[in-house]
């Protein structure tokens, strides 16, 4: 995904700060109003919108890994054809080796904070 941004804005600083920018998105919208509720509401009201209008719309939603980037039984948030049928197909983005380890650790720590408490479930 780096790699593509790169190429795209033919700039490593531009790539790194779209990356950054991105990525702490959330935090930014925490800060300035408190919470991010609105956003989860605009969201939900796009992804049922998805599903009931049978759109075949391409969304980022978190979705079951069935053998995507070698990983299975684990929810990610990934772009996902939606439709009246559900999530229908997962689409893998290009990682490169550094984001495949950055997302290998993410999967890791979702791992181990489950089976710490999937007991309570």
């Amino acid at each position: 995904m780096y790699d593509t941004l790169k190429e795209e804005t033919g700039s490593d600083a531009k790539a790194n700060e779209i990356y950054i920018n991105t990525r702490d998105a959330a935090y930014d919208i925490i800060q300035a109003k408190g919470s991010t509720y609105y956003g989860i509401a605009l969201a939900l009201l796009r992804i049922s919108k998805a599903l009931l209008n049978n759109e075949n719309s391409i969304l980022t939603v978190s979705s079951q890994l069935n053998g995507q980037y070698g990983f299975n039984d684990v929810y990610l948030g990934l772009p996902t054809l939606i439709n009246q049928n559900g999530a229908v197909k997962i689409y893998e983005t290009p990682l490169n080796d550094n984001e495949l380890q950055l997302l290998e650790k993410s999967v890791k720590t979702l791992e181990d904070t489950y089976d710490s408490i999937k007991h309570l479930v």
